[in-house]
């Protein structure tokens, strides 16, 4: 089986999904049957059948995503939590050294009120307010005031971590040569780097 050669690994709420279609459309481009894979971002696993974090966890599950790639010179998929997982830069480049990395910032204030309010929005997020999610995280991190049922990794709700772009950033450019690593500013996101 083709293994894939492009990750989009940017942060979640930051444009992937409008990358993700516009090269789909590309004619020498195969992106994965589904966009968020996550199969590298290990750390982020779960077990409960219903989280998309659980569906990609062996490799030949993985790889049937790209049976249907013809003549194409890349293949790739989009999995924002590859940006926060302290593993996916290495198993990536373990995967394939040869791949190309689009790395997709937003100014992360935007970045974490956006990923608090799509949590939120899809019930993963029981805490009413922004302000309760951020007084939690010291709590959530020792294992308290996590919901019942959570269908993420818990570390989803460590939104200080979500928009901690800079160690992100440099977990890529410690295993893969620069000329593979492009990044990309969303929006304006002065500051970040």
């Amino acid at each position: 089986m083709l293994k894939p050669n492009l990750f989009i690994v940017g942060a979640g709420k930051s444009g992937t999904t409008a990358l993700y279609e516009y090269l789909r459309q590309h004619p020498a481009i195969f992106m994965s049957e589904v966009k968020e894979p996550h199969y590298f971002a290990s750390d982020f696993h779960v077990t409960q059948s219903i989280s998309t974090f659980s569906h990609y966890t062996d490799e030949l599950t993985y790889l049937t995503l790209f049976q249907n790639a013809k003549n194409v010179q890349w293949l790739g998929e989009a999995s924002p939590s590859n940006l926060p997982s302290l593993v996916a830069a290495r198993q990536i480049y373990d995967f394939n050294p040869d791949s190309r990395i689009i790395i997709i910032l937003r100014n992360p204030i935007q970045t974490v009120y956006a990923a608090y309010y799509q949590l939120h929005f899809s019930q993963i997020e029981p805490l009413a307010t922004f302000e309760e999610a951020l007084a939690a995280q010291t709590a959530r991190h020792s294992g308290y005031l996590l919901p019942k049922n959570l269908r993420v990794h818990p570390n989803l709700l460590q939104y200080y971590d979500v928009m901690n772009f800079p160690p992100q950033v440099q977990r890529y450019l410690d295993v893969f040569p620069r000329e593979q690593v492009h990044i990309i500013i969303y929006g304006n996101c002065s500051g970040v780097l």
